[in-house]
């Protein structure tokens, strides 16, 4: 069976209960677990599929080891589906964590989502939204639900029964707050069904990494996606995006990896991430915000403590560093990522926060100087004195050069620097120079990346394995324009 284009879209929704953030592991191993598990394989009128229930199968397995209570279906029609939705919240209503795995055809239209039931009948788009089940309408029903937490994994495949250009399949997915997506594979991209084994190729590592004690979420993820990538020989790299709140472990932590989880704790990463695409009257980044989203997901799954924001503005961006450090006195590596527009004045670097225009430029431009001025009086730790600091300065351009926004859904270089970062264990100098020249080929030489890496006390840093520092880790990552701008 020919590779069919799959998506693992996997979402976690969070309610904003305060508590959360104190819940003991006690609490979460008697709270309440419930899961709606759907494969679907034999479609009437659509393609049949042949993984879908065998991956069902095993995740119903899988789940159930883990003190879920699995509601399943499979080779369920569009009625069935909804009727289990409801079964399925009014039963989370009473509190704990649900989860929501569906595995078959998904089908984007007019940008929302839709899953396909056995019996949906599409021929034209027209028919989508009569004939498919709406995600809207299933998130929805399980934020009502008013459970602690809640996760939502598809498993759908992404070819477009339609022959529409720009794209069929899922689409992105809108107002994201407290949602973990994780994608099987990049957009536009094949995964594998796996064809000769039981269980697609996604699916198959995340139910091997759902099984290991201690691992939260991203870890979890962290892991699939790691074996997904070896295992394709690089033809399959998996997305996330991630903007949950509080903790979930499949498999709950015992003493060990408690005690691991406490010696990790005591290296201490921090990241400020800020997307600024809306401008007002000066031009528009679209893609700045996918960038920082993007980028604050894999820092996340790095180990970073990530505090992410969009068009922020001058005290927004000088708050957000404060706030971390108070947060988290022990900070020992802070990593600031800017996406948005920039330019240089008098040969020195310049970040441009959002709520200004041609008259209050001046006064709301900030230098890079300034921010890593303010970023080093920020650390808290003991005996540390400005000056001691080891820095890293990443621009997406060279001095005077542009910075593209890319049409892939990321800037040119923040787009390199995901892939690379990545999966990436190589030192960040190695790593750097992949980044170069992977942006210097995709530009055709016209945008070339700089660098200025000053480790002190032998130190070395690599976004592939967190270590104690000899000193405190001050880096800056800018993808933003240095053209050269006259302001007096």
């Amino acid at each position: 069976m020919k590779a069919i284009i799959i998506t693992l879209l996997f979402l976690l929704y969070v309610q904003p209960v305060y508590a959360d953030r104190a819940l003991k592991l006690k609490k979460m191993s008697s709270e309440q677990r419930v899961a709606l598990v759907i494969g679907n394989n034999e479609y009437k009128t659509m393609q049949p599929l042949k993984n879908p229930v065998n991956d069902a199968r095993a995740m119903k397995k899988a789940l159930e080891g883990r003190g879920f209570d699995v509601i399943y279906k499979e080779n369920a029609t569009k009625r069935d589906m909804k009727k289990l939705v409801k079964r399925f919240t009014k039963q989370i209503s009473r509190g704990g964590v649900g989860m929501y795995f569906y595995a078959g055809h998904g089908v984007n239209s007019g940008g929302r989502n839709y899953l396909a039931g056995i019996d949906s009948v599409m021929t034209e788009e027209e028919d989508v939204e009569y004939e498919a089940l709406a995600l809207d309408y299933i998130v929805t029903k399980i934020k009502k639900a008013g459970n602690r937490l809640n996760m939502v994994v598809l498993d759908a495949c992404r070819n477009n029964p339609f022959g529409r250009s720009g794209g069929g399949g899922l689409a992105p997915i809108g107002n994201a707050k407290g949602l973990f997506v994780a994608y099987a594979t990049e957009a536009g991209s094949v995964a594998s069904d796996n064809k000769k084994g039981r269980n697609g190729l996604f699916t198959k590592h995340l139910l091997s990494s759902i099984d290991k004690p201690g691992a939260n979420l991203a870890a979890v993820f962290k892991d699939a996606r790691r074996g997904v990538f070896e295992e394709s020989n690089g033809r399959q790299s998996p997305g996330v995006y991630d903007q949950t709140l509080g903790e979930f472990y499949f498999t709950l932590p015992d003493k060990s990896t408690t005690a691991g989880a406490k010696e990790d704790i005591a290296n201490n990463y921090a990241a400020v991430v800020i997307g600024n695409s809306n401008y007002g009257p000066l031009s528009s980044i679209p893609n700045a915000k996918n960038d920082a989203i993007d980028m604050a997901t894999i820092l996340k799954v790095k180990g970073f403590d990530v505090s992410l924001h969009s068009n922020a503005d001058k005290n927004g961006v000088f708050s957000s560093i404060k706030n971390v450090f108070k947060k988290n006195k022990n900070t020992e590596v802070f990593l600031l990522y800017f996406a948005g527009h920039g330019f240089m004045n008098k040969g020195e670097d310049y970040i441009l926060p959002v709520g200004v225009d041609f008259d209050t430029i001046k006064e709301s431009m900030m230098s890079v100087g300034e921010v890593f001025s303010f970023v080093k009086k920020s650390f808290k730790l003991k005996g540390y004195a400005p000056g001691n600091e080891s820095s890293v300065f990443v621009y997406a351009t060279s001095k005077g050069g542009v910075a593209s926004d890319g049409d892939k859904g990321n800037g040119t270089f923040t787009n390199s620097f995901l892939k690379v970062m990545e999966y990436s264990s190589l030192d960040l100098g190695s790593m750097l120079e992949s980044v170069k020249r992977s942006v210097v080929r995709e530009s055709g030489n016209v945008q070339i990346p700089e660098f200025e890496i000053n480790l002190k006390n032998g130190d070395e840093f690599s976004f592939g394995k967190k270590k104690k520092m000899k000193a405190p880790v001050i880096i800056f990552i800018l993808d933003m324009m240095r053209t050269v701008e006259d302001l007096g």
